[in-house]
């Protein structure tokens, strides 16, 4: 089946996915198949009908901290290609870096600060341009639709670490003094590889946590979970936009 739309569930967002109206199976990537997935991650794949567009969905993600390669944190966006996808839907748990961004929150990622310490394109000779790495159309359709929904949808900075640590104080303030907004442990590997690939970006995150203060991996999914069904309804919405 040929896919228009790609979407990746971030940790305890899988009810996005689920929204797929379609096939649901393992999916099991070409490495490391006996690791256990990360906490609020599903390894399985949907193909299916998403807000009248055809798509393929992700039900969780590899992570770099997991000890995977960039080759393979970055296998779910190559699959989806393959299969035709044009647009990617990334979605994620951050912590906030402001006082201003609540957790809780819904926010709409426009720019990242890339600290991880490997890339997926390492090795290729291509320099690739990033200035449009977030899709300024796929944006404004967000930021419509959430609108008329009544949620609200700041804009942020997203800030790629290693992890599997959250912050320390120390680290919060270097990273508010970058100019990042949130700070998280993906999505920018498959930002970069769906950019290199010729894909359109619209990347969504969902505030968990307070970075720098006392945090749990409990924590961070119970707020992702509890906020999975609105990212659902605006992802849903964008894609109705441009179906």
């Amino acid at each position: 089946m040929a896919v228009r739309i790609a979407l990746i569930a971030g940790s305890g967002l899988h009810a996005v996915t689920e929204r797929i109206s379609g096939t649901t199976r393992p999916w099991v990537p070409s490495a490391h198949a006996d690791l256990p997935p990360a906490p609020g991650h599903r390894m399985e794949v949907t193909e299916g009908s998403f807000g009248g567009l055809p798509a393929l969905g992700f039900g969780g993600r590899l992570h770099y901290y997991q000890g995977y390669s960039m080759a393979e944190v970055t296998q779910n966006v190559t699959e989806a290609h393959h299969w035709g996808a044009e647009v990617l839907f990334v979605t994620n748990a951050s912590g906030s870096l402001r006082a201003e961004v609540a957790t809780g929150e819904i926010a709409l990622v426009r720019d990242h600060l890339n600290l991880m310490p490997d890339n997926p394109l390492r090795g290729s000779a291509r320099f690739l341009d990033l200035s449009d790495a977030y899709d300024e159309e796929l944006r404004r359709m967000a930021l419509v639709v959430a609108s008329a929904r009544r949620i609200r949808l700041p804009e942020v900075v997203y800030v790629g670490v290693a992890g599997p640590t959250f912050e320390t104080p120390a680290e919060v303030g270097m990273l508010r003094m970058l100019g990042g907004d949130v700070a998280g442990m993906s999505t920018i590997p498959e930002v970069i590889m769906a950019r290199h690939l010729g894909m359109r970006v619209l990347a969504v995150s969902v505030v968990t946590n307070r970075a720098g203060a006392a945090s749990t991996a409990h924590e961070v999914l119970h707020v992702a979970k509890a906020r999975a069904g609105s990212v659902a309804d605006l992802l849903e919405g964008v894609a109705l936009a441009l179906a």
